[in-house]
């Protein structure tokens, strides 16, 4: 008689059902196996509602959780014939991080003691799921818009079971200033109250070792000051430290003023006067986001006697009507703290 393992892997992420065959064969091609004799032992712990055992032969086994040790519910055979196989199915849950198993079978006349015993060892693999934001400022401009990453990564080198995410952002944002998408999880819908985002297509029910599911995250920038929490774990994530993160993002705002030096108060008539005109962000650390520049003289002073010049504003027209003065450039987009456009005025 002769006891073997057959199907089981040789590793299981912790969590998963695992499946495999027990087999106690006469392997004697013509001797008939008198009085055969069938023992089953697992490794004790894993739970008896997480062990079933089934044979044809000997019926259902019952997993004894204290010693580990398998009863079936039929006697064992009389006999069994030259080349004959008496299987046993068995599933487990791999609820530990080493799961063994010893079969052992004899016969009143087996004349080979050698191969009566068989054992067997599967390894749990762990997952050590870990989330991060990636991209993000530490700082934006108020109104602009920002862009980073949230990263959900199995950083093991096991499979994660049942992979779960979540991600949650500052409430009040603006449900249509907050866009999330991923390749995997669809797109994410922002709840304005709660700040809680909710994919469109759940999580894979594993992921590989040092996978990724990614989404990106654009917002607008308020004054409020931007938070982010994500979470990743999974059914065998063994290592919860790192399970978390968060992202900050302060709002920066500008202070832009408009000063006029070098003019005198009074001037001779019919001389010629030059001064400047500053458009200054006084902020010392926001930039200013799309600013305004206007300037406006006194009218009538006659539109060739006029000259407005600016190194980023282009050419200055006066118009001798109203005394505006329209610059040939538009002003820039942004302009960063401390920065200033000046024109000089004669």
């Amino acid at each position: 008689m002769s006891a073997s393992f057959a199907g089981f892997p040789s590793s299981s992420p912790i969590g998963m059902t695992v499946t495999g065959t027990v087999n106690f064969v006469n392997a004697s091609p013509t001797g008939t196996s008198t009085t055969p004799t069938f023992a089953l032992q697992l490794t004790p712990g894993i739970g008896a509602g997480n062990v079933t055992v089934t044979s044809a032969v000997l019926g259902a086994g019952t997993y004894d959780n204290g010693t580990g040790v398998v009863t079936f519910a039929n006697p064992a055979p009389t006999t069994v014939a030259p080349l004959a196989t008496v299987s046993a199915t068995v599933t487990y849950l791999q609820t530990t991080a080493t799961v063994q198993a010893t079969a052992t079978t004899g016969g009143g006349n087996d004349s080979n003691a050698a191969n009566n015993t068989a054992t067997l060892t599967i390894n749990g693999s762990a997952a050590d799921m870990a989330a991060t934001f990636t991209g993000f400022p530490v700082s934006a401009p108020v109104g602009t818009t920002v862009t980073g990453t949230v990263n959900f990564a199995n950083t093991s080198t096991g499979i994660a079971v049942n992979p779960i995410v979540t991600l949650k952002l500052t409430p009040g944002l603006g449900a249509g200033n907050v866009a999330v998408n991923s390749a995997i999880l669809g797109a994410g819908s922002y709840d304005n109250v709660s700040g809680v985002v909710t994919f469109a297509q759940p999580a894979p029910g594993t992921l590989a070792a040092q996978a990724t599911l990614s989404a990106s995250i654009s917002y607008l920038q308020g004054t409020t000051t931007f938070n982010g929490t994500a979470t990743a774990n999974s059914l065998n994530d063994m290592n919860p430290a790192n399970n978390t993160a968060t992202v900050t993002v302060t709002g920066s705002a500008a202070d832009m003023a408009a000063t006029f030096t070098g003019f005198p108060a009074s001037a001779p008539v019919g001389t010629m006067v030059t001064g400047v005109v500053n458009f200054v962000n006084t902020s010392v650390t926001g930039t200013a986001v799309s600013p305004v520049t206007s300037l406006q003289l006194t009218p009538g002073l006659g539109s060739g006697n006029v000259t407005v010049t600016s190194v980023i504003l282009g050419a200055g027209t006066y118009n001798n009507a109203t005394g505006v003065v329209t610059f040939a450039n538009t002003t820039p987009t942004t302009l960063s703290a401390q920065g200033t456009i000046s024109a000089t005025v004669t």
